[in-house]
């Protein structure tokens, strides 16, 4: 017979590692309550799901285990980033915890564009500086590190006849 509450397991839906999410995508989990021995314990509450990224809802209350099972857990992170995890606690107080192992959230597909680095103000006839970034986005604000758009640059406001000299469409690089 299985020991007592130990820790969770926190696993992909189908077992094993978290594999590479995509952020803002749904994905699911499976959370296994777990003895000293890592046999699956006689465990019928419910979790607190957080996480290092940017987890929606966080804190997400799980739904009810089934003798020590949580067979799937959707959730959402919207941050891109390596080294991503999933932790859980006993919403019940045992103190009991478990988290995943180290996964990868990639950014959603390219949505915007984000001013990174403002102009500064100069003199006609001057170079820029600083030089102007501009950083593709998805919709949850990550950098788009493979996008390689081109992108127009133009004077949105300033003084009558103004003109830029240069490229003012150049290929994104690293998004």
């Amino acid at each position: 017979a299985p020991g007592p509450l130990d820790h969770f397991l926190v696993e992909a839906a189908g077992g094993g590692a978290i594999p590479t999410q995509t952020a803002g995508a749904g994905f699911n989990v499976r959370i296994t309550a777990q003895d000293a021995l890592n046999y699956t314990a006689a465990f019928n509450g419910t979790v607190e799901i957080t996480s290092n990224g940017a987890l929606v809802g966080t804190p997400v209350i799980s739904g009810m285990f089934s003798n020590g099972v949580l067979p799937l857990q959707e959730l959402t992170i919207t941050s891109a980033q390596g080294n991503t995890t999933v932790s859980v606690a006993d919403a019940g107080g045992s103190g009991k915890t478990g988290i995943s192992d180290p996964f990868t959230v990639v950014p959603a597909p390219a949505a915007m564009l984000v001013i990174g680095v403002q102009p500064g103000a100069t003199e006609a006839g001057s170079v820029i500086a600083p030089a102007p970034q501009v950083l593709i986005t998805d919709s949850y604000g990550n950098t788009v590190s493979d996008a390689m758009n081109m992108v127009d640059v133009a004077i949105a406001s300033g003084p009558v006849g103004a003109v830029l000299s240069g490229a003012t469409t150049v290929a994104a690089v690293n998004g």
